[in-house]
């Protein structure tokens, strides 16, 4: 949430200006009851210096004369004014004054300032008028004032003393200005206040709800769509007949497209979690391109669509990573919202920046909703049952990374023609060659390896064990902590790895496993999860080991394990 001009944190909205003003003009109203209350000490100063100095007869015209202006002062002024005596009764008062109480001028002058005074206030107000009339001490009082009908209201006075020409205390001259409008304005304001933190409240408890939501159905789904992976692989890996093949590649395609979702889930869960951070370096622009050209032509083309990633030569300051991350998304979105035509990835340099384009011929997006399409979980009306489109989370997540790399997404779009999102880097101002980033392992070479396979999900174990057997792995698979316990008590030599799932059953945890594995002198260990609550998240991230989000395929699970067991 932006700052106002205050630093307080809420919105200034028409309204709360409206409040500002009034509270501006409450302001004005006191600093002229000020004005008011130096010009009756002057006029009380001047009669006091006449009586003293002029000769009798213009003494008493003087006199005469400042007294009138005094009175009219006393009686115009805009603020309640009275002159009371120092046991508190009135001696005059002028007509605001009545106004405010609701009396006249008789029936003030037979009461005192106690008798008009909230009896819940009387013990701040009476000694602050005594101290006033025996040492001369002025104050300013925010008190409650009882009307004639009972009712009260808010009110400040400012209230100095009468000093005769012997230096004796005559009484008090008071000044009263109603507040009933700006505690109203006040109130107002504080009450804009506390809704604007309500609301915040509200939208972090809802946050904070989605989060596990998601966490708890990303988890939920994981499992078997890990197991469903595996296994598809292993039967994509035997020879098959034509009517086989067609069964298999449309279930393959669903698996792909679920694993998207889960995966986008995942990346919002890490954003949430704040395990995500920026680390800006150097690199060669055209190998990140090419990785993006491999990944997406073949579903471009499955699309029927044209898929261009021109080759460029240039070098750019930024994340490798996150930045792969956001044109993945951008690039994903592009395809699934593009019925025909083509989506390209274009490169430009303007003013010393790389301009990164993926542009599309596809359905365009309505002006009305240029940033609507960054809010997570919108697709737009036309596409909002599409779920095949995924869950409507790319652009979100593209632009929070975007946020972490300080760059912007700028969207240009028309309805029916396509779309635009640029993306402008920093271009790398050092010379050299800049080591690839992207490693590949095969799934070869793996023959010999041991492994202790951990998960309490009875078909994901069976998937992770014959595709380990697959590979020539020997393989020791089991659901508890206990049971890999009194396995590492029972074997001769250490294993040479841990593939354990973080969270087991009745409330064991995955790097449990790892550190007793690692007391019987196994060091390498992959940890599996399928949580993605941003907690979860961060206690895998900090155990040490790889990390491997379900669902998880054949390629990855055998490129982690060759990286880990070779290291």
């Amino acid at each position: 949430m932006a700052q106002n001009s205050s630093g307080t944190g809420f919105p200034t909205g028409p309204r709360e200006a409206d409040l500002r003003e009034e509270l501006a003009e409450a302001r004005k109203e006191l600093d002229r009851r000020d004005e008011i209350i130096a010009a009756l000490s002057r006029k009380l100063d001047e009669c006091a210096l006449a009586a003293r100095t002029a000769e009798p007869a213009a003494a008493q015209a003087a006199l005469r004369e400042s007294e009138r202006r005094l009175s009219a002062i006393f009686a115009q002024a805009a603020v309640g004014l009275s002159e009371i005596a120092p046991d508190g009764r009135f001696r005059m008062v002028n007509d605001q004054l009545c106004s405010l109480l609701g009396r006249t001028r008789e029936e003030l002058l037979r009461l005192n300032v106690q008798d008009v005074t909230h009896p819940d206030d009387l013990a701040r107000n009476l000694p602050l008028f005594t101290r006033l009339v025996e040492t001369g001490e002025v104050f300013s009082i925010e008190k409650r004032y009882v009307r004639a009908d009972g009712s009260h209201f808010w009110a400040e006075s400012s209230v100095s003393r009468i000093i005769g020409a012997d230096g004796e205390a005559l009484g008090v001259i008071a000044a009263t200005v109603d507040l009933t409008e700006r505690r109203e304005a006040e109130n107002r304001l504080r009450e804009t206040r506390d809704e604007a933190v309500q609301a915040r409240t509200e939208a972090e408890q809802a946050s904070r709800a989605k989060s596990r939501f998601l966490a708890s159905v990303s988890h939920d789904l994981r499992q078997p769509v890990t197991s469903a992976s595996l296994f598809l692989d292993l039967l994509k890996r035997r020879p098959l007949g034509p009517q086989e093949r067609e069964l298999v590649e449309p279930l393959a395609s669903s698996i792909d497209s679920l694993i998207g979702m889960l995966n986008g889930l995942l990346q919002v869960a890490r954003l949430d979690a704040g395990i995500v951070t920026a680390d800006p370096r150097d690199f060669l622009l055209d190998e990140l391109l090419q990785r993006l050209f491999d990944e997406f032509q073949r579903p471009a083309q499955a699309a029927g669509l044209r898929f261009h990633v021109p080759p460029v030569h240039l070098r750019v300051r930024s994340d490798p990573l996150l930045l792969e991350l956001i044109l993945r998304n951008l690039i994903s979105n592009a395809i699934k919202y593009t019925p025909d035509g083509s989506v390209s990835v274009l490169t430009r340099v303007e003013d010393g920046h790389v301009v990164l384009d993926v542009t599309d011929t596809g359905l365009g997006i309505a002006k009305e909703d240029s940033e609507r399409i960054f809010d997570e979980f919108y697709q737009g009306a036309e596409t909002a049952r599409d779920h095949s489109r995924g869950f409507g989370i790319g652009l979100a997540t593209a632009r929070r990374v975007a946020a972490l790399l300080g760059i912007e997404i700028v969207v240009a779009s028309e309805i029916g023609r396509g779309s635009t999102f640029s993306l402008v880097l920093a271009q790398a101002e050092s010379e050299g060659t800049v080591p690839s980033d992207r490693r590949y392992f095969g799934i070869q070479g793996l023959a010999g390896f041991s492994a202790l396979v951990i998960d309490d999900e009875p078909l994901v174990l069976r998937g992770l064990e014959v595709m380990l057997k697959s590979w020539d792995v020997q393989v020791h698979a089991v659901r508890t902590l206990s049971q890999a316990k009194e396995l590492f008590r029972t074997l001769d030599r250490p294993l040479d790895v841990v593939i354990a799932d973080y969270s087991l059953a009745h409330g064991e945890r995955g790097t449990d496993v790892v550190a007793a594995a690692r007391r019987h002198g196994t060091e390498a260990a992959i940890l599996l999860t399928g949580d993605t609550s941003p907690e979860r998240l961060a206690e895998a991230e900090r155990s040490g080991c790889r990390l491997l989000h379900k669902p998880v395929n054949a390629d990855t699970l055998g490129a982690v394990l060759k990286a880990v067991c070779l290291k």
